[in-house]
């Protein structure tokens, strides 16, 4: 369920980010869905899981680039399909499927 909830955020964050590039957006637009993104992700931790995010260890604008970053390669693995693939390199078994997560050439109700 993390994992949906940070596709979730990256969603919310790219979306405002593509908002906000349009000259008539005010500021805010970028800034509020950034900061959504992240409440998203971070409660999912907090919630779900239990634990404190990464990019919480370490509060240095650097790491939370490379979290959003991490969450958007994430999201790209799943939409592509390899996420079991790279689970495998990793040494950490089958990835769980999530419950109506879309995977290539499947609907909702598989």
């Amino acid at each position: 369920m993390t994992r949906g909830a940070h596709y979730l955020a990256t969603l919310v964050g790219a979306s405002s980010a593509a908002v906000a590039a349009s000259p008539a957006a005010p500021w805010w637009v970028m800034a509020g869905g950034i900061a959504a993104a992240y409440a998203i992700a971070f409660a999912s931790h907090w919630l779900i899981e239990h634990n404190n995010p990464c990019v919480l260890r370490n509060l240095r604008v650097m790491t939370f680039l490379l979290g959003a970053r991490a969450d958007i390669r994430m999201c790209v693995m799943a939409i592509s399909g390899r996420t079991t693939a790279e689970y495998r390199r990793l040494g950490l078994g089958e990835a769980r499927r999530t419950p109506g997560k879309l995977a290539a050439g499947r609907s909702l109700g598989s």
